[in-house]
């Protein structure tokens, strides 16, 4: 079979064909347990990171709004970041020779957008440092679902059943609404409060760290099994899932 993203798997690869069903799944329940990480620190990022910058920043004496911006933009910037790193890990990691040259020539393709999107943010929309940010977003957008693409059809020409799923990233709900009604009552404490003055500020900080503990308390209650995963990654010794 030839892959539509340069070469065929099973023909250049020789590896792949002694490969087992139980490295397949060890393989697609690491990628699983990494996604599911990112999109967790994603979330909790976006609840409190992107609401807190100009709060955190005032304390040490910046209030730029520019800057401000710019750091909430770079909290949203970072799980993406993270989930293309071990995404373009993976692919590069498995792909053949031929493959990799189509690769790369598509990743150049994308720096290219980049670069355009990037002076375009700068010149035409303005927006500085953020828009430089922003531009990286859209970088990292297109990488991570080309190399999304590429793990699905390699896991098929794999003769596996199917690839990682995001469903299978996505948080527990009682985390994601742990996260929301946090991120609310952030949002209300900043709208009605005067963050002009020092002890607002600090108040503001110490209940969203109350709140960020009691995240952290939802996450350990209903996220063991990925708490289980995350240290078996850590330490070496990953247990295969029996099904997913």
């Amino acid at each position: 079979m030839v892959s539509q993203y340069g070469g065929s798997v099973r023909a250049d690869n020789t590896d792949l064909v002694g490969m087992s069903a139980d490295d397949a799944r060890t393989a697609r329940h690491v990628l699983t347990t990494l996604g599911r990480l990112h999109l967790l620190i994603g979330t909790i990022l976006v609840a409190f990171g992107t609401l807190l910058s100009p709060t955190l920043l005032s304390l040490i004496g910046q209030s730029d709004l520019a800057i401000a911006h710019t750091l909430t933009a770079y909290c949203v910037y970072l799980p993406l970041m993270g989930m293309n790193g071990f995404l373009e890990a993976f692919v590069h990691c498995v792909a053949t020779k031929r493959q990799l040259l189509h690769i790369n020539t598509w990743m150049a393709c994308f720096t290219v957008a980049y670069a355009l999107f990037a002076i375009q943010m700068l010149h035409g929309s303005k927006l500085g440092s953020t828009g430089m940010v922003v531009a990286n977003m859209l970088n990292m957008a297109l990488r991570i679902g080309y190399c999304w693409r590429f793990i699905s059809q390699w896991f098929r020409q794999l003769g596996a059943n199917h690839g990682p799923r995001l469903s299978a990233m996505i948080p527990h709900p009682a985390v994601l609404y742990a996260c929301l009604m946090s991120g609310a009552v952030i949002l209300t404490a900043l709208t009605f409060t005067s963050q002009q003055d020092l002890f607002s500020r600090v108040a503001t900080l110490a209940a969203s760290a109350v709140l960020g503990i009691a995240v952290l308390r939802v996450i350990w209650r209903f996220e063991q099994p990925f708490v289980q995963s995350v240290l078996a990654l850590r330490s070496g010794q990953l247990q295969r899932p029996r099904s997913e």
